[in-house]
């Protein structure tokens, strides 16, 4: 019998995934400054901003992506760091690289969180599919 242990970064806080993260392969989009989509497209918040005070959320941890690619201007919308942001990646979240959870907000219906193990390149299984203007 074979365990499929995750390992994810040391700097997660504890219950980070949430337990109810699936392991799942679908669709999804991302907003990227650079074409082809490289490594630093795809940080969290939290590497992007590690001393800043996150208060136990646990989406900061993780990678937002969304499924709707008609929601790609609402993203844009919500502040001027993703308007900065010119292409638009697509993807495949591979179950082996993390767990992912549907987190919508009030800014967009399809944004799910994505948390990735340790040795993931999410970069790997993207391209980008279209430019915003």
């Amino acid at each position: 019998m074979s365990v499929n242990i995750k390992i994810y970064p040391d700097y997660f806080p504890a219950n980070c995934p949430p337990n109810d993260a699936l392991e799942e392969e679908i669709i999804v989009y991302r907003l990227c400054e650079s074409n082809p989509v490289s490594e630093n497209d795809f940080l969290s918040h939290f590497i992007l901003n590690p001393n800043r005070n996150y208060n136990g959320k646990l989406q900061a941890f993780g990678l937002s992506v969304i499924s709707d690619i008609e929601e790609i201007e609402k993203m844009r919308n919500i502040s001027p760091i993703m308007r900065k942001k010119k292409y638009v990646a697509t993807g495949m979240t591979m179950g082996s690289s993390g767990v992912i959870k549907k987190t919508p907000s009030n800014n967009c219906n399809s944004h799910i969180t994505w948390w990735l193990i340790k040795e993931a390149l999410p970069h790997a299984y993207f391209e980008v599919c279209k430019e915003v203007v």
